[in-house]
């Protein structure tokens, strides 16, 4: 970008600000040829005031527009920091004692952890079988679960970074609990462990919050249980975002399935609506919930933030968001051991992964010349768009068509091709995603690769694509597109660790987070039997 083009974008901004805070009326308008010198005429103070109240897209132009603003940016550790933030994804974090320079020194060491192309790797395997055993893992935790009489012992393994170094911290814990319970989902950064139990000769499913450190009640939870009614005898799909938990249910004697919301701060049922089978959800924040059903077409937005839930109130979507034409059995990317969350931030964190950027995955199949597997990657902005879009219309179900969204909203990949590990699941980590594709010239070899979906990454790997020490950007993404088929916001894919597995061996799961992946194997198949589990994980 040309100097002159920057001069002239800040320019923009500095007569925007004098227009508002200005005479009424009166625009200011810098003379052309005296521009820069004008600009750069005011203290650095005013001028400092000016670069606070710019987008970080700005900032920079401000800082390549010439070599006092370049200057003034590099003494400011404010402007700096705003700059590192959007470059890596994230946004500030909540108040703390940590100092603005500290912060900036921590965000820069997370970034070149992100993009270092040096791993460690750490394996494990657990040899004992039972069919109850349950094996969950996300956000680089691993937790295996194993079946006890009178309730469950737990093995949990987290990573724990001390001074730039990355070890796995872990512990067991003892779960009383009766013959039909069932470990549905843990909260790592809210400490929480939710247990399923079915009561005996009825529908109903008790759901209990427990600490997940003692294994006593939750000290948040406003009671001990929540009692819900399903044929199942547990909830399905269990979800944590914050204060609230969502679950599918199924209503005894009937082909319906019910989506709850839960306060289980306060134990207050939020929202509840039926659907078709084949449902799937998401939390998209704290007042609106992603669903597929039905047909599975569309995808549908429903306010939790609306007036008070009335029992057998029929719910109608906010939003819909139609898919593209030939699009059927859509649904939220999800694997059953998904279900280790963090959806709170610690309270110290110094930063936090921007949710503008984090990515919603939703799969769905389509006959795009021939029937093929599609992945749909939906940053949070797109969703925030057409929530505005839709909370600004006078229609009450505002309905939009692909078009209309889809091919700037989103990143649309195809997984029909050979080189994709079929049955293999994938968990997206802020604005990227991995895959894990196969190496054609060695057997029991595979490789991921991460989309990532930040704008500022994609510029990035375009002026820099061959930085020393940091991952290589993928030369050749063509086999994940389709022929005719487009969605493609900016983003880069990037060639991350290989791994080599036995014969037997089936990578099923892969799990990125800040500081690496897990990538969870089963063996002997058939898969179902769950003779077997082990896992590697790769760390910076």
């Amino acid at each position: 970008m040309s100097n002159n083009h920057g001069t002239r974008r800040f320019s923009q901004v500095v007569n925007g600000l004098l227009e508002r805070f200005g005479s009424p009326g009166q625009a200011t308008h810098f003379p052309g040829a005296t521009q820069t010198s004008t600009l750069l005429a005011l203290p650095d103070d005013i001028l400092l005031l000016v670069l606070a109240l710019i987008d970080p897209d700005d900032l920079l132009i401000c800082k390549q527009v010439c070599m006092s603003l370049s200057r003034l940016v590099q003494h400011d550790v404010r402007s700096q920091y705003r700059i590192e933030l959007a470059v890596t994804g994230m946004v500030d974090g909540p108040p703390s004692d940590i100092t603005l320079t500290d912060r900036l020194e921590q965000l820069r060491e997370h970034r070149a952890r992100s993009h270092s192309s040096h791993f460690s790797r750490d394996e494990s395997i657990w040899t004992e079988v039972d069919a109850r055993v349950q094996v969950l893992t996300s956000d680089g935790t691993i937790v295996y679960a194993m079946r006890r009489p009178g309730g469950y012992k737990l093995d949990v393994r987290t990573p724990l970074r001390v001074q730039a170094a990355l070890s796995l911290c872990s512990y067991c814990l003892s779960i009383e609990a009766g013959q039909e319970s069932h470990i549905e989902a843990m909260d790592m950064s809210q400490n929480l462990l939710i247990i399923s139990e079915a009561t005996s000769d009825t529908w109903e499913v008790t759901a209990s919050f427990l600490n997940i450190t003692s294994g006593e009640g939750h000290a948040d939870a406003a009671g001990p249980i929540i009692r819900t009614v399903s044929e199942q005898g547990r909830p399905l799909l269990v979800q944590i975002h914050q204060q609230y938990v969502a679950w599918l249910v199924w209503i005894p004697a009937s082909q319906r399935r019910e989506v709850e919301v839960w306060d289980w701060h306060t134990s207050r049922l939020v929202w509840r609506r039926a659907f078709r089978p084949q449902v799937s959800f998401t939390f998209l924040d704290t007042s609106h919930i992603l669903v597929t059903s039905g047909r599975q077409e569309v995808l549908e937005v429903f306010c939790l933030d609306g007036p008070a839930y009335v029992l057998g109130e029929i719910i109608e979507p906010f939003l819909t968001l139609e898919l593209p034409l030939g699009a059927f059995r859509c649904s939220v990317h999800h694997d059953e051991r998904s279900r280790i969350h963090s959806s709170s931030p610690p309270p110290d964190a110094p930063f936090i992964p921007d949710p503008m950027l984090s990515v919603v995955a939703v799969r769905f199949a389509i006959y795009a010349t021939d029937l093929s597997n599609a992945l749909l990657l939906v940053p949070g902005s797109t969703f925030r768009a057409q929530i505005q879009a839709a909370r600004g219309s006078d229609e009450s179900h505002h309905r939009v068509f692909w078009h209309e969204w889809g091919p700037k909203g989103g990143l649309l990949l195809n997984l029909s091709g050979p080189e994709v590990i079929p049955r293999a699941v994938f968990s997206p980590c802020g604005s990227r995603f991995p895959m894990l594709i196969r190496d054609k010239w060695r057997a029991g070899s595979a490789q991921i690769v991460i989309f990532d979906l930040n704008p500022w990454a994609a510029r990035a790997a375009q002026s820099n694509p061959k930085s020393s020490g940091s991952l290589t950007v993928m030369k050749d993404a063509s086999s994940f597109r389709f022929r005719t088929l487009r969605a493609s916001i900016p983003h880069v894919a990037y060639q991350g660790p290989r791994l080599s597995f036995p014969k037997e061996h089936k990578p099923t799961y892969v799990n990125m987070n800040h500081d690496g992946f897990t990538v969870l194997h089963e063996w002997k198949p058939p898969y179902q039997e769950r003779l077997g589990f082990g896992y590697q994980t790769f760390f910076v």
